[in-house]
């Protein structure tokens, strides 16, 4: 307990209460944080053991979405999606007797705009906050399930927690320079929703932050304060 730290108090909690919203959020609209997180099972492109593909993207304000690519001559409406609720389109391609889109093909993803616009897109659900966060708590899983990483090392977060990015700052450990306007709150929560689903899911998981700016409670556990990477590490 560090009593230099009682004026900021209100900050705390400002803090932790806006990742438990989100984290309450993801749970009543998601299916909960396990689904979440594993998004890159399901959003995207992938071949069905049936030899079938299915495509799910996000694009809330798009009129229509179409796949296009090497497989049928780059036609850019064959192959629309459905759209389904909260803005996510879906597509079903049946299984063939030769495979439709072979390993390695060129695809892009057909977005039509309410303006009658057309854009061609590689991943355009990435381009949406929500879905970032998804991409994101996804990806940490990703490396965690496919190639067994056993932990992670966020660096230059002191980038991440300000608004200044740490640029032109000399940090003298005065606490008035880890609280107010400057300090980008988006970014904490998402620190701390990371480390919450990877220290959940993953009890052994290590986590590290690299941070020069020597924010207080950094590798505190979640249970204490907002921050749970097990260890910073201070340069």
């Amino acid at each position: 307990q560090d009593p230099y730290l009682k004026p900021y108090e209100k900050d705390f909690k400002r803090r932790y209460g806006a990742f438990l919203r989100l984290l309450a959020s993801i749970e009543a609209n998601e299916g909960g944080l396990e689904k979440f997180s594993r998004s890159y099972q399901s959003f995207g492109i992938h071949v069905l053991e049936n030899g079938g593909i299915y495509c799910r993207e996000w694009a809330p304000g798009a009129e229509g979405v179409f796949l296009t690519g090497d497989f049928n001559g780059w036609n850019p409406y064959s192959h629309p999606y459905k759209k389904l609720d909260f803005g996510k389109w879906e597509l079903h391609i049946p299984p063939q007797e030769d495979k439709i889109i072979p390993h390695g093909s060129k695809l892009k993803v057909v977005i039509t705009t309410k303006s009658g616009e057309t854009v061609y897109r590689i991943s355009p659900w990435a381009k949406y906050n929500w879905e970032v966060l998804r991409f994101l708590l996804s990806n940490l899983r990703w490396w965690i399930e496919e190639y067994g990483f056993d932990g992670f090392r966020f660096d230059g977060v002191t980038s991440m927690l300000y608004h200044h990015h740490g640029i032109g700052c000399g940090f003298t450990g005065d606490y008035n320079e880890y609280f107010g306007l400057q300090v980008d709150e988006d970014s904490l929560v998402y620190i701390l929703l990371a480390n919450h689903m990877t220290h959940s899911f993953y009890p052994d998981c290590i986590t590290i932050a690299e941070d020069v700016s020597g924010m207080p409670a950094l590798c505190c556990p979640t249970s204490l304060v907002y921050i749970p990477c097990r260890v910073a590490l201070v340069l």
